[in-house]
């Protein structure tokens, strides 16, 4: 039965059944912030839809909010009283609540002041927590999981508004028979469960941090787009000079295929940048950033002008990923996704109400817009961010049991130093690349500029050889430059113009120099690591991460695609792993106890979380590796809440009878990644607080 709650009596009904249930499941229908359309909207909800179900029985109810689809026909008459009963149901404790990707629908609701007491089972998370590779939309999940799938999304397009609410009520009786029938699955399969109670929990602390927010420094933000559009005209008229065409788009597609195919008579690529020998049908031409690199080995020529292409691009990306990003008052906001990957790291885009943007996607140059407090506050904020040290080369490292480089991690070296010393580059000593990281240090561009610095060709090569790539796949990935370089430091000054089949043979070189020194990578053979990846996956088709997450592979186990996918999780999914460790705890309280092979060495130290209330430290963002923190130097408990960060972050982690101590690297700052102070202790971070924020 659905019904249309179009009087208080039929919303009193609802709101009865609802809390009567045994199980519910509940849907917001949104309009999102919009200034784009013809008609600009502002941001409301439209629908709010439940289905409960008692003794058996199915009862579905909506609620109107507005008077039609569009925000633009103003709100529902019965608005108000809706939103009374819709609190009732969502403050409710005893009645356990689904949903499906119900951290955009929990925003949502916090935002309307009707926030949601048992958000108990997310149907999208318990699908991901099997199957994290498969898509996950409600639809595709239902076609799979209930024999009686019938379509129903054409109805989130109706005009009718009736219709409209119709179909959000199918969306919420479908979400609660998918997520009893994931339930059922759940309880006989202890790996899926496991992962879902970390991905649900993991989802709440991003939802906290996407709410919370950062505050926006408008006018350093004035002053990067100023930089960024002079920059930006600077390269596309050198771009446009060189092709001789005054108009030509850069960003165009099809202008890049008539000018590099056409023109330039370019070797026709697909995506990922393999060579076609027949173009058609499936075999698309492309001309994005991984084939742009490619193209750059075919001829001097075609390189000078990819080059122009990708020096104009950059500016005008940054103007997108940064510029472009609307703001809610003086927030900055990021949407996070808790099941947006395979390998549990967190993804990030705009929040739920269509503002900000993907904080991980913004470059270290153009994050200093982002502040701990405006100008105008007056507060003594500050920004500190944590970053784990080369965790995935760490972690493959221990999995691998590689004694050579668990050794070097242990004496606490930079492992990308050594390996540039040791492994891939000797005519360069340990000391001169480590010193080489100091911005002071005459070699500081050649050791870290991120794409021909010594320090970064090595960490992109390690990644490689760990992950198995092949020659031509490790160029694509490191791009042109940097193996160019890499050639140069070993005396092949010609490498400029060496071809792509030359650059792909000398990746394999390093990569053969990699495998020599550290025998557990070789690709293949009794010793190998490898070798005992692929004995598990044609074993189990999954692989167990030191933090308990369990991936699926469904595809062949035998196939090269499935082990390097495997190789990669063992670095990627570990990492991740580490990074949510911490965050939980600190935002959650929940420790890690044990690992997958035993107990954390300090097992009987309690959980420190910290919260602005209690220690004026609260977590804000998480980037790849990173955890980024605003601390209140007026709060009396701040340094007691900054210590307990760190002592989180060095949590020692269990593998395979090893304990494993990550490096951890720290600064603070008052603009995120703006003239940043490195600090190793919370004796450091009193320092820094004491010289550059003046007391009230």
């Amino acid at each position: 039965m659905k019904t249309i709650c179009n009087t208080v009596a039929l919303m009193d009904e609802a709101v009865d059944w609802c809390n009567a249930s045994d199980f519910r499941a509940t849907d917001v229908e949104t309009i999102p912030h919009i200034t784009r359309a013809k008609k600009p909207q502002p941001e409301v909800m439209t629908v709010v839809s439940y289905t409960g179900i008692l003794k058996g029985e199915v009862r579905s109810y909506a609620f109107q909010l507005t008077k039609q689809k569009s925000s633009l026909e103003g709100e529902h008459p019965l608005a108000e009283e809706a939103l009374v009963r819709i609190e009732k149901i969502n403050s409710y404790e005893r009645v356990r609540t689904c949903l499906h990707n119900g951290v955009y629908d929990a925003a949502w609701f916090i935002r309307y002041g009707v926030g949601l007491a048992n958000y108990a089972y997310d149907s999208m998370t318990l699908w991901w927590s099997r199957y994290p590779d498969l898509p996950k939309t409600l639809d595709f999940v239902s076609s799979i999981l209930l024999d009686s799938h019938m379509y129903w999304k054409q109805g989130r397009k109706a005009e009718d508004f009736t219709g409209h609410t119709m179909y959000a009520m199918d969306d919420t009786e479908t979400t609660l028979k998918c997520t009893l029938k994931l339930l059922q699955w759940a309880s006989k399969d202890e790996r899926m469960l496991f992962n879902f109670h970390r991905a649900h929990m993991r989802c709440l602390t991003g939802l906290s941090m996407s709410l919370k927010g950062m505050d926006v420094d408008f006018d350093m933000f004035e002053e990067m787009n100023q930089e960024l559009q002079v920059k930006a005209k600077e390269k596309l008229d050198n771009l446009r000079f060189l092709i001789d065409d005054p108009e030509f788009n850069p960003n165009s597609a099809p202008a890049k295929k008539d000018l590099l195919y056409g023109l330039l008579g370019a070797q026709p690529r697909n995506a990922k940048g393999r060579i076609l020998k027949r173009t058609g049908g499936n075999a698309k031409i492309s001309t994005g950033a991984v084939v742009l690199r490619g193209m750059k080995s075919e001829h001097p020529i075609l390189r000078r002008v990819v080059t122009a292409i990708q020096e104009a691009q950059e500016p005008a990306k940054q103007i997108s990923n940064v510029i472009g990003i609307e703001f809610m008052g003086n927030k900055f906001r990021t949407g996070y996704d808790g099941i947006g990957t395979t390998t549990e790291r967190l993804s990030s885009r705009k929040d739920a109400f269509g503002y900000g943007g993907n904080a991980q996607n913004i470059r270290k140059a153009f994050r200093r817009f982002v502040r701990a407090a405006s100008k105008a506050s007056g507060r003594r904020l500050f920004i500190f961010e944590l970053d784990f040290s080369a965790a995935d080369d760490v972690f493959v490292s221990y999995e691998s049991q590689e004694q050579k480089k668990i050794d070097v991690i242990e004496r606490g070296l930079d492992t990308h130093a050594f390996n540039v010393s040791e492994v891939f580059f000797p005519n360069w000593e340990y000391d001169r690349v480590v010193a080489g990281k100091d911005k002071k240090s005459p070699d500081y561009e050649l050791v870290t500029h991120p794409i021909t610095g010594i320090r970064q060709i090595v960490k992109k090569t390690t990644h490689g050889c760990n992950y198995l790539m092949a020659g031509h796949t490790l160029l694509n990935s490191a791009g042109r430059e940097a193996i160019v370089a890499a050639a140069k430091h070993w005396g092949h000054a010609d490498a400029g113009l060496w071809g792509i089949n030359q650059l792909a043979e000398f990746c394999e070189w390093l990569d053969a120099r990699y495998r020599q020194y550290y025998p557990r990578f070789a690709r293949s053979g009794s010793g190998s690591f490898y070798t005992e990846l692929a004995y598990g996956l044609r074993s189990h088709s999954s692989f167990t991460t030191i933090f308990g997450y369990t991936q699926r592979f469904l595809s062949n186990p035998a196939d090269d695609s499935t082990l390097r996918a495997c190789a990669a999780t063992t670095g990627q999914a570990n990492t991740a792993g580490r990074v949510n460790m911490a965050m939980m705890e600190l935002d959650q309280g929940i420790r890690t106890l044990r690992f997958r092979d035993g107990e954390a060495p300090d097992a009987d130290e309690p959980a420190l979380y910290v919260n602005e209330r209690e220690y004026g430290t609260s977590l804000r963002l998480q980037t790849h590796d990173s955890l980024t923190f605003v601390g209140d130097a007026d709060h009396p408990n701040y340094l007691e809440g900054v210590d307990r960060v760190f002592r989180v972050m060095r949590r020692p982690v269990v593998c395979k009878g090893r304990t494993i101590n990550i490096g951890v690297e720290a600064d603070v700052a008052v603009n995120w990644a703006h003239n940043i102070k490195t600090v190793h202790n919370v004796n450091d971070v009193e320092s820094w607080v004491n010289a550059n924020l003046s007391a009230a």
